[in-house]
C-alpha cells in the first residue's frame, strides 16, 4: 500500500470500485477470456453501473500527469519504480490472455528500469512506459474461486524471528516464481483490507495504528523533526507523521534501518514525504544495515511494513490538565474528557484535524438510517 499512497500522491493513479470477473463465481464457463478495461471515465469513478456488489478496486496508472513539484523527469521515474514494485507483488495475479508469461517476470522488469536510468527526457522514458505488460492492477477483497491446485503454494506462516525470516527469503522467492508460471490465477498477493471509520477508531491503538496518543512535550518534538515539517513536503500540509520504530524490537534489524532511513531521509532524494522505501546510494555511507537491505528475498517488504507502522494520520493530546494549561501556546480544535484526562487535537495541528474531519464525515454518511435513502457523496481519494 506504500506503493500505491505514494503514486496517489504524485497524481498518478485513478481508482475505481468493480465487481472482480476472478473473485465472482464465472456465469459463463464457456469463456474465460477476460479483457482488459480502459481507464473509466470520471462519472464512472462515482459509481458502479447496475449496483451489484463491489469486491475490488482497480489502480489504472496515468503517469503523463504527474504532480511532480518542480522535476517532472526525476518524479516520473520514481513513479515507473513504483509501478513495477506493484507489478512484482501483484502481476502474477492479474489475468489477461495478451501479456506473455515472461513479461511479468523480474528480467524483463528489470531491464525497463535499468534503461530508463539513461533518460534524459520525458519522450525516452514514455518508451520505458510503453514496455509495461499492465498499466492497471486489480486488488480484491475475496480470493479468485478457481485455482490450479496442482501449484505449489507459498507458505501463510508468521515468522516469529528476524533470523528465520530471513533466512527463508530465497526459499519463498523461487517458490513464488515456480507459482506464476504454474497458475497466474492463484492469489498468492496479499488480499485487500479495507476498514471503516469506526473500525479506525476502534483500532486507534493497534501496532498498526492510524492514531498516536502523545503527551504535550512528544507532540512538540515529532512536529519539529524534519521529516514532518512543512517545508520538507513542498510547503505543503503534512499528509502523516512519521514516528521513530521503537529500538526494542521483535525484528530489530529491520527496525534500525528503517530508523536509519527515516532519520536520514533529508539526504535522500525524493524520500520525503516518506510513503516508501526506495534506497538512494547515499544511504550505503549512513545506515549501519546497508548491506541487509537487498531488492530480493522479503528484507524490503519487511522495511516498507515497518516503514507503515511508523505512520500516523492523527495526534491525539493526552493530559490530566485542559487543553489550555498542557498546550498553552495553541488552541484546542476539539476535545474530550474522561476518566481524568483530556484528550483533544491542537487547531495548529492541519493533518490531525484534516483526518480528523474526514474521519467523523465517513462517520456521518454510515450512520444514515438504512430505511432512508441514502447520498451518494464524492469524496476525492487525492492529496488535495
Amino acid at each position: 500500500m506504500n506503493a500505491l499512497f505514494e503514486l496517489d500522491s504524485y497524481g498518478a493513479l485513478e481508482e475505481a470500485s468493480v465487481t472482480s470477473q476472478l473473485s465472482a463465481p464465472p456465469s459463463d464457463t464457456s469463456s474465460s477470456k477476460v479483457v482488459s478495461s480502459p481507464a473509466p471515465s470520471s462519472a464512472a469513478l462515482q459509481k458502479n453501473p447496475g449496483g451489484t456488489p463491489t469486491d475490488a478496486l482497480v489502480f489504472y496508472l496515468e503517469p503523463n500527469r504527474p504532480l511532480s513539484y518542480g522535476n517532472e523527469l526525476a518524479a516520473r521515474k520514481k513513479i515507473l519504480k513504483l509501478w513495477v514494485r506493484l507489478l512484482k507483488i501483484y502481476g502474477p495475479t492479474q489475468r489477461d490472455p495478451d501479456i506473455a508469461p515472461n513479461e511479468l517476470e523480474d528480467g524483463h522488469l528489470n531491464r525497463i528500469l535499468d534503461e530508463s536510468e539513461g533518460c534524459k527526457d520525458t519522450e525516452c522514458l514514455d518508451k520505458k512506459f510503453a514496455m509495461l505488460p499492465l498499466r492497471q492492477i486489480e486488488l480484491r477483497t475475496q480470493p479468485i474461486t478457481k485455482c490450479d491446485s496442482s501449484a505449489p503454494k507459498t507458505t501463510t506462516e508468521h515468522v516469529t524471528t528476524e533470523k528465520t525470516t530471513l533466512k527463508k527469503a530465497a526459499t519463498e522467492e523461487a517458490l513464488t516464481k515456480t507459482t506464476a508460471k504454474s497458475s497466474a490465477n492463484c492469489d498468492r498477493a496479499p488480499l485487500m483490507r479495507t476498514r471503516s471509520a469506526l473500525g479506525v477508531l476502534k483500532a486507534a491503538t493497534d501496532q498498526s495504528a492510524a492514531i498516536e496518543f502523545v503527551n504535550a512535550d512528544d507532540y512538540r518534538r515529532i512536529l519539529k523533526e524534519k521529516w514532518n515539517e512543512k517545508e520538507n513536503w513542498e510547503d505543503r500540509v503534512p499528509e502523516f507523521y512519521m514516528l521513530r520504530p521503537p529500538a526494542e524490537d521483535k525484528e530489530p534489524q529491520v527496525a534500525k534501518f528503517v530508523r536509519c532511513y527515516i532519520e536520514n531521509s533529508a539526504a535522500i532524494p525524493f524520500a520525503i514525504p516518506l510513503y516508501t522505501i526506495l534506497p538512494d546510494i547515499k544511504i550505503k555511507d549512513i545506515c549501519d544495515y546497508k548491506d541487509s537491505y537487498s531488492q530480493k528475498g522479503l528484507f524490503p517488504y519487511l522495511a516498507e511494513a515497518r516503514l507503515a507502522n511508523a505512520r500516523r494520520f492523527i495526534l491525539i493530546i493526552e493530559s490530566v490538565n485542559p487543553p489550555q494549561t498542557a498546550l498553552p501556546e495553541e488552541s484546542a480544535y476539539v476535545s474530550f474528557f474522561s476518566d481524568g484526562k483530556w484528550y483533544f487535537i491542537s487547531n495548529s495541528d492541519e493533518t490531525s484535524k484534516r483526518n480528523f474531519a474526514l474521519i467523523s464525515e465517513i462517520m456521518s454518511i454510515m450512520a444514515i438510517p438504512a430505511q432512508t435513502t441514502q447520498p451518494t457523496p464524492t469524496i476525492g481519494v487525492g492529496p488535495h
